[in-house]
Parts: structure tokens; sequence; C-alpha cells
């Protein structure tokens, strides 16, 4: 029968056989680095995978000090290992001496693609970006509802806030389906009145985060009308969702703190408001008190008549000018009117005159010119049915000839008429 060993003596055995054997030792091995943490210790632990696996790999202080180039996840690498193994956990692992940047990785060489892709379209745009409400009351959070991260965010957010109100929209943050699944939630939480959305997860490699940098979600993000919080990953952590976002906080436990406000500082603020109105309401009252006394103490209080009598003057003094006023122009009327009449009726005796003598020189013409003047001087003047006779053509044979004279009328028939001979 077989000997019955145990789970860390197996480990042991395995760990013995790969750390002895040279084919195992000093491999120079190509790949991605992912999931990369710098310990406080100085020590290094990181995923290297290509496009089909991956392996855990471990770069104790003393070789990563040695390290020149910024090291990042994403990059590609070429490092010198050992393949050893970590009996506790009975995993195989790499024991890397060196590391060399070959250039960066697929998903970082996408990311920043389409990052220049979306920046050049204005989506990163701070003209696009919405202010943060001061005391949001109603926050939306986007997460995976197993995710520490939603802890985290409810527990910083009441102990800053209580009177907030948390609302989880639960979706997938990584893996299949996530990119679907992170659309439908901001879609649903947009129009129910949120103050603010907080949307991410905690950290993780930048496969974990990938969702994070996918262009749907980020076009979406867009168009939100809701303030957005990107809070995906940690510190070092950046997606294209931080970029789209109204807000980047670090952690989701930093987006909790940002879009609260601390009890703690709005209790010292409404205190000190109270302090300086009261301190305000005060001063103002005891200013109000000592007009209050100055005016009680006033001559125009203590005297009020004087004030009277000082208008009562002004008023009469104002209705004796008035008078004296009304007393003048009746006065001048008078005057002018009386003017105007001695005008009027010197002007109409003038014009009276006038007409009167241009009368006497005109009759004294016609007179002149009368043909009565001329029968006064013996003359008479001749007449056929009140027609004056002046020529014998106009006397025949027969007509009745009257002869106007000084003092009456001749009548006569005409027997005979002789034409003056002016030759």
């Amino acid at each position: 029968m077989n000997e019955v060993i145990t789970v860390s003596r197996i480990n042991n055995l395995i760990k013995a056989m790969l750390e002895s054997d040279y084919a195992l030792k000093n491999l120079q091995i190509s790949g991605e680095v992912s999931n990369l943490t710098k310990h406080s210790t100085g020590h290094w632990y990181f995923t290297l995978k290509d496009d089909k696996s991956q392996i855990s790999a471990i770069m104790f202080a003393s070789y990563a000090s040695k390290v020149t180039a910024n090291i990042q996840d994403g990059d590609k690498v070429v490092v010198t290992a050992d393949i050893g193994v970590y009996a506790v956990s009975g995993r195989y692992q790499l024991m890397v001496r060196k590391i060399e940047p070959v250039g960066q990785g697929a998903l970082f060489v996408e990311f920043e693609k389409l990052k220049a892709k979306l920046s050049a379209e204005g989506l990163f745009d701070p003209t696009h970006k919405v202010a943060i409400p001061k005391y949001c009351t109603n926050i939306c959070v986007i997460t995976a509802p197993n995710m520490a991260a939603i802890q985290d965010v409810i527990t910083t957010a009441k102990r800053r806030w209580p009177i907030v109100k948390l609302t989880l929209i639960p979706a997938l943050v990584q893996g299949k389906g996530s990119k679907e699944s992170l659309i439908a939630a901001l879609r649903a939480a947009d129009p129910l009145g949120f103050d603010v959305i907080i949307f991410g997860r905690g950290g993780g490699s930048i496969e974990d985060l990938w969702s994070f940098n996918e262009e749907e979600v980020a076009r979406q993000l867009y168009m939100m009308k809701t303030p957005i919080v990107s809070a995906v990953g940690h510190d070092i952590d950046y997606t294209i969702s931080d970029f789209v976002a109204d807000v980047r906080a670090a952690t989701p436990t930093a987006a909790a703190e940002l879009v609260t406000p601390n009890k703690i500082d709005v209790i010292q603020q409404l205190q000190n408001y109270e302090s300086r109105i009261t301190t305000a309401f005060f001063t103002q009252l005891n200013e109000d008190k000592a007009l209050l006394e100055h005016y009680k103490t006033s001559h125009v209080l203590t005297s009020p008549e004087e004030l009277y009598a000082a208008k009562q003057m002004a008023l009469d003094l104002y209705k004796e000018k008035i008078l004296n006023s009304q007393t003048s122009l009746c006065n001048n009327l008078k005057h002018n009117l009386e003017q105007t009449m001695i005008n009027l009726r010197n002007g109409l005796i003038n014009n009276i005159n006038t007409k009167k003598s241009k009368f006497e020189v005109n009759k004294s013409k016609i007179e002149a010119l009368s043909p009565l003047n001329v029968l006064d001087r013996g003359y008479g003047i001749a007449t056929i049915d009140g027609k004056v006779v002046d020529s014998i053509a106009k006397v025949k044979i027969d007509d009745t000839l009257v002869y106007q004279v000084k003092d009456g009328y001749i009548t006569n028939k005409v027997i005979k008429k002789e034409a003056k001979n002016h030759e």
C-alpha cells in the first residue's frame, strides 16, 4: 500500500522538483503585464499573460529596485525568471529577476486609440459637463450588488449625510454582457430624478475594468442628463468613463465623499450663520434703540407746534405771493385792455376821417364830371327811348326826341335831319 502523505508534503515535493529542474531556470518569457501591484515592501506582484494563458509572477524588492522603466498594466515585457512554487497555496509562479518593456499591450493601444477618437469628437469637453449639486439627498449607485464598493459607498454617505437616500441599480461590471448591462442601468436611472449617479466599481486589472472603456458606454454617459460621478478602480486607474463623466473620483468611497456634504461641517456652518444673524440682529436693534431715543428727545417731538408754525408761515407767505401776483396780473390786464380800447377808438376815428376825405375828393371829381353841371351852363341832353343821342346817325325821321334841359324836358318829333359837313 502507498504511503499516505499530507498536502504540505506534496506541495513541498512539487516545489523541490520544479525548482531543481534546470530547464525551468533563467527563462526568458514574453507577455503582457496585468494586475500589477507595487507593494509598500518593495515587492512587485503581477500577472504575465498572452491571448491564451496567464501565470502569476513575483519580483522581490532587491530586483524591483533596479528596474528603471515605468512598468504599468498593459505593457508588453520580456521577463527573466525561474519557475517557483508557493507551497502554502500550492501555486506555481514566476520568480522574476529582470523585466524589460518591449511595447504597450494590445488593450492599452486600443484604449489610447479610443481615447483620442472620443476626445476629438468633444465627448471630454469641459463645457458639456454638469456641476454636482452641493446638497445631494437622492443618490443612485450603479455597480455590482455583490461588490465591496457598494458597502463602502453606503457607509461613507450615511456617516457624512444621514438624510441621504441611496438607490442601487445593479449591473454587471465585468465579463460577458457587462457592457449592455451598464448601458441599460444608465438608461433606467436617467429619468428617475436623481441628484447624482455614482457609476463604477472597485479596482482590478485592465481586463476587469474594460467594460468602462467601451465606446457604447462612453456615448451613453455623454447623453445623460443626470450628473455623473465616475468611480472606477483605484487612484491610479483611469478609464474612458472617467474622461466622459462630469466628475471623476479616485475610488467609490471618494465618490461618496464628493457627492455628500459632511454633516459636521454643515452644522458648524449653520451655527456660524446663526451666530452672525444673532449678532447682526442685536446690533441693528441697538442702533434702532439709539435712534429712537434720539428722536424722542428731538426738538421736533418736544415742540411739535413749532414744526407746524413754520409750515403755516410758509403757507401764508405763499398765499400772499399768489394774491399779489393775481392783483398785479389783473391790473396789467385792465391797463392793457384800456389801452387797446383807446388804440382801437383812435384808429377807427382816423380811419373814418381818412375815408371821409377820400369821399369828398371823389365826390368833387364826380360832380365835376357830372352832365348835370353842364345843364346849368345852358346845355341839354337829347335822348331817344332813354338812350343818349350822341350822333345824328342814331336819329330817324319821326323819332320822338326828348331834350333834357336844366329845369325840365322838351319833346319834339323829328321831321328833318341834316348832317354836319366836316370837310
